[in-house]
């Protein structure tokens, strides 16, 4: 085929090819476009085009899948090829399946694999990826894994991928990949926060809940799980106020806190008023009043079912007299809004 043709146009008008030119092109010139029409031809020709092309491609099957275009088009015939040829293809990974985990593109076909190829090449995957901590962080292979825990696994599998993490979850969960993948296995494991996993989170969570990706999984722990993830929360609660991933763990353990005492809340309460914020010396309450997330949990303070007329009367007290400043924001506006909607 000459350089230049539009070859797409070329569907479904019988033209000829050869398959292992096309091949030797997407993977040394890196031709998109013939990679898009060999994916077309697949798909809308008849089966002997299909089987032909399906047939070349399996020979470079992971040359093909670790290249910019290449791997649309293995996961392609991933998809049309039929039982037998997936099988083939599966075979052609084996003992590279790290190898295109670790890939930007290869994680694409490694993903289609799992979806198509059948429980014993998902565990030859998983085998071959289990023991790497690194591939808990790594983005492609981040992928891999949210593929992973997306389909029905044992308790075995997560009490292994438990392990190999363990005394790292803590950096995993601060990760942006690798928190996605601890609160996958948080909703997908009832065992989770039991394990080491939980036991390692709940060492830092404090910490953990004022780190960016780290907060999710801290929510996620506080929402769902047991009462200790809520009582760590709660009893940093004053210190966490002054953070803006941090103060939305703290709403949340409010929330989600069924046996909060009136004491507990009137200490809260009493602890963002007389204490300051270490950076600007303005009360801790005035701090959360200025953060978006911080007027959310004021807002749930305020209108607590067991707070007290007394401890109302002090965050009113105490915000009023930074009424110049939280007028300047938006989100101290709002906080003022809900104090005079209450006196009037």
């Amino acid at each position: 085929m000459d350089e230049g043709v539009p070859y797409r146009t070329l569907l479904g008008q019988g033209v000829g090819i050869d398959p292992e030119l096309c091949v030797f092109n997407i993977l040394h010139k890196n031709d998109q476009q013939l990679s898009l029409y060999l994916q077309q031809r697949v798909k809308v020709e008849g089966p002997n085009d299909c089987d032909l092309i399906c047939s070349v491609v399996g020979r470079f099957v992971v040359e093909l899948s670790l290249s910019k275009f290449g791997n649309f088009l293995v996961s392609r015939c991933l998809e049309v090829g039929g039982a037998d040829n997936v099988a083939n293809y599966s075979e052609s990974i084996r003992g590279r399946a790290l190898e295109m985990a670790l890939d930007q593109y290869g994680c694409h076909p490694l993903q289609k694999f799992i979806d198509v190829a059948g429980l014993a090449v998902k565990e030859t995957i998983i085998e071959e990826l289990i023991d790497h901590v690194s591939t808990l962080t790594q983005k492609s292979s981040g992928h891999v894994w949210s593929k992973l825990l997306a389909t029905p696994n044992p308790p075995e599998f997560y009490r292994r991928l438990s392990e190999t993490g363990k005394r790292h979850w803590d950096r995993i969960a601060r990760d942006e990949t690798g928190s996605l993948i601890v609160q996958s296995i948080l909703e997908k494991w009832p065992e989770a926060d039991k394990s080491c996993i939980g036991e390692e989170a709940l060492g830092s969570l404090s910490s953990l809940a004022k780190s960016q990706w780290g907060s999710f999984v801290v929510l996620h722990l506080v929402e769902h799980c047991a009462e200790r993830f809520r009582s760590a929360i709660l009893k940093d609660a004053v210190q966490l106020t002054l953070d803006q991933f941090g103060v939305k763990a703290v709403d949340k353990a409010f929330r989600r806190e069924r046996n909060l005492s009136p004491f507990a809340l009137h200490s809260y309460v009493e602890g963002i008023c007389s204490q300051r914020d270490p950076e600007t010396h303005r009360p801790v309450i005035t701090t959360a009043a200025l953060l978006s997330n911080g007027v959310a949990l004021l807002s749930n303070i305020y209108d607590h079912p067991h707070i007290t007329t007394g401890d109302r009367n002090l965050i009113a007290l105490v915000l009023l007299r930074s009424t110049a400043e939280l007028e300047q924001s938006q989100c101290g506006q709002r906080v003022l809004a809900m104090i005079d909607s209450q006196r009037s």
